[in-house]
């Protein structure tokens, strides 16, 4: 039984290379964790839309936590955490 549930990994400079894609190798890793039952969440910056394009490359769907952690997506694309500013603050910072 392979020991792990979930990898959860940053994308840029971590996952990606330097041209920010996914290499073969990293595709591969993940393709096997996830052919194991190994969940995979995909962590960024950067906004769901962005991160979803890094997850359609892989063969099964992935989680992921957008925007630093303030938004977090099953599987599925159900949000299941968001936390965001009031509007009134936003529009004052």
């Amino acid at each position: 039984m392979f020991p792990y549930k979930i990898i959860f990994s940053d994308l840029d400079m971590t996952l990606l290379n330097l041209k920010a894609k996914l290499s073969e190798a990293n595709l591969s890793a993940l393709s096997r964790a996830l052919d194991r039952g190994v969940r995979i969440c995909l962590v960024s910056g950067r906004s769901p839309s962005g991160i979803r394009l890094i997850g359609k490359q892989l063969p099964k769907p992935v989680s992921m936590a957008a925007c630093n952690g303030a938004i977090v997506i099953d599987e599925a694309g159900s949000i299941v955490h968001s936390v965001a500013l009031p509007n009134d603050v936003a529009l004052s910072v």
